[in-house]
């Protein structure tokens, strides 16, 4: 072993039999001296080479020496990645069936203050290139709304976007999963990570028992982005096991220690009331705060032109929205507004217009008990 490469021997063992196998790794500060000597050394068609991705900003040399003849030939993070490649691209394929269907891109507040659209800020902050260095700062990034705003429309877009890609992968957690998790482990914020695997029936059986040293070695190979879904209800979930400061304080060591970004959602309410004074618990991390603002008419236009065939019921739903929003435009601007607008106008409803004399969220609470009693064909009597 060199300042700039090691030479290791290994063995896999499957029942009574085991292959040998060695493996070469460079360092992201290997010279070029270093690379021709260590050819020396390396034995064609036999040993894998492994190399620091960073090693490419410098040079090329090493792919000139060892690509062709290698037994096999990855950067860090493709490495790591091989050994559960089955498992991960299966797991990607139930993120990408996750797209939102009816997707308008929100605005954001950015921590800058300013207001952002396109491209997406989140999506930005998580496949930042600068992000892949191996001496890049790690990062956390908080989303906030409030309730029914589009957090988990919005994360489930974020995740199938990176699966799609297929340059990071996408670890998404949310409060689906948490049905299906033993409450011990639910309590262990690492293992609540990883079940994520086991929820979308893509397990990776050998990491069961070392979650904590899985993500830690991933996450620090830049294998994984981490995108948890509601911060707030983790906390509310555990019933008093876990606090929303240890809970972010544990992500901010991740996001330390390893170098990674994690993207966490939150009720804005929830997060101004339980973090109090936040540069407290991020353990030397980074922090951004983004605010997701509420839709405007223009947004409500699109997903309606979207979701509605008929350009006069993308008009009337148009029409009905931006009239409710001038009465309450924090309130209306929710996502969850726009679907049920969209149904509203779907099943051809006439009684659109009896909500000017009176209160928007009143009319809108009441639309939305009368859709469900349409959908279950209950008979509600006084």
């Amino acid at each position: 072993v060199s300042g700039s490469w090691g030479l290791y021997n290994g063995e896999h063992r499957v029942h009574t039999d085991s292959i040998k196998f060695e493996v070469l790794y460079l360092h992201s500060n290997a010279t070029t001296d270093a690379l021709r000597n260590v050819g020396k050394r390396f034995k064609p068609n036999q040993t894998h080479v492994v190399y620091a991705p960073s090693l490419d900003n410098r040079t090329k040399l090493h792919h000139d020496l060892f690509k062709l003849k290698a037994k096999g030939f990855w950067n860090t993070t493709g490495y790591l990645a091989s050994f559960f490649r089955e498992e991960l691209d299966a797991y990607n394929q139930k993120l990408i069936a996750r797209a939102p269907k009816y997707y308008v891109e929100p605005r954001f507040e950015v921590p800058s203050g300013a207001t952002r659209k396109i491209p997406n800020p989140i999506q930005a902050f998580l496949e930042d290139v600068a992000a892949a260095s191996e001496t890049a700062p790690g990062w956390l990034g908080v989303l906030l709304a409030g309730p029914g705003q589009g957090k988990t429309f919005t994360s489930e877009y974020l995740v199938s976007k990176m699966a799609q890609s297929k340059k990071l992968f996408p670890i998404y957690i949310n409060s689906d999963q948490w049905r299906t998790i033993a409450p011990d482990d639910f309590g262990n914020l690492q293992k609540t990570i990883i079940h994520s695997f086991r929820h979308f029936e893509t397990p990776i059986g050998w990491l069961e028992g070392c979650e904590e040293e899985f993500l830690m070695v991933t996450l620090k190979a830049r294998l994984f982005r981490i995108v948890f879904d509601g911060f707030d209800e983790y906390v509310l979930r555990n019933q008093g096991r876990v606090s929303a400061p240890e809970t972010l304080r544990a992500l901010a060591k991740f996001v330390e220690v390893t170098g990674t970004r994690i993207a966490v959602t939150s009720r804005t309410s929830f997060w101004n009331s339980e973090i109090e004074n936040v540069e407290e618990y991020l353990e030397g991390a980074r922090l951004s705060v983004y605010t997701q603002l509420p839709f405007n008419t223009g947004q409500a236009k699109n997903y309606f032109s979207d979701r509605l065939e008929d350009p006069k019921s993308v008009e009337r739903a148009t029409l009905l929205y931006d009239s409710l929003r001038k009465q309450d435009e924090e309130f209306v601007g929710r996502g969850f507004v726009l679907n049920l607008l969209a149904d509203l106008i779907a099943r051809k409803t006439d009684d659109h217009n009896s909500y000017i004399d009176g209160n928007p969220v009143e009319w809108l609470m009441r639309s939305l008990c009368e859709r469900e009693q349409t959908r279950q064909d209950l008979s509600l009597s006084p």
